[in-house]
């Protein structure tokens, strides 16, 4: 054989060689190991914000859905509070509320009241500077016991507006009548409200205008009437004489 034909021969052997590297174990192995490892990247790269994002939102969610704290009821009562004490009035009395006629008293100053806080025994001024409903119960009329715990339920559960406020006035009390003593009634139907006591004369109920109860007066923030109303007037009743107040 001459030495151009081995060198053919050489070149030949070699190009075979090389055209058959893909039928090593070891070479198929490795290339598929390094297919995988780039496809991993690029799927990673494509996704990989996802997984951050979704977190977030799902914990947005939760957290606007979470409901308020309902505020707690006021405690009413206790050693050196009186369940009847004096009161005061400062003006005219209101002329009585008479049933289907014109109230007169309204568009009228009402009289300022000062009396016993049923909660903390210290005395409370009610007069101009804030709009208030002020409702009269007693604790063993049945009336009462029906009106007070639907009064109770819906102002835990609707803003009033702006400078108002409700106060319930503990009146007409008698020792010797069922559901005594009233604290005890009010803290049963978790009032949240201020409560005042009326005197054994029943003053401010007689000085508002009332003859019985449950009853309401609704006084804007510069002291003047408004409306007023007698009986069971329901939670629909109370948010009308919110309304005169509302902005």
């Amino acid at each position: 054989m001459t030495e151009q034909s081995r060198l053919d021969s050489a070149r030949d052997e070699a190009s075979e060689a090389g055209g058959e590297w893909y039928r090593s174990p070891l070479a198929l192995v490795a290339g598929i190991i390094l297919f995988l490892g780039v496809l991993a990247l690029v799927v990673l790269g494509l996704t990989g914000g996802d997984d951050t994002a979704a977190p977030a939102a799902v914990s947005a969610v939760v957290v606007e859905n979470e409901p308020a704290p309902a505020a707690p009821p006021i405690g009413f009562g206790g050693v050196d509070i009186p369940e009847m004490d004096a009161v005061t009035l400062v003006g005219d009395p209101l002329p009585l509320l008479v049933p289907d006629e014109d109230d007169l008293a309204v568009g009228t100053l009402a009289p300022v009241i000062t009396a016993t806080s049923l909660a903390s025994g210290s005395p409370i001024t009610l007069g101009p500077g804030r709009a208030r409903v002020i409702g009269f119960f007693a604790h063993w009329c049945p009336h009462c016991q029906d009106e007070l715990p639907k009064i109770t339920e819906w102002l835990a559960a609707t803003p009033l507006p702006p400078n108002t406020e409700f106060i319930a006035v503990s009146t007409a009390v008698d020792e010797g009548s069922g559901n005594y003593p009233p604290s005890s009634w009010f803290n049963d139907v978790g009032f949240s409200s201020p409560v005042v006591v009326d005197d054994a004369r029943a003053t401010l109920l007689n000085g508002m205008g009332f003859g019985g109860f449950p009853a309401f007066v609704a006084i804007d923030a510069s002291g003047v009437v408004v409306a007023r109303a007698g009986g069971n007037i329901g939670t629909e009743g109370i948010a009308a004489l919110f309304d005169n107040f509302a902005s």
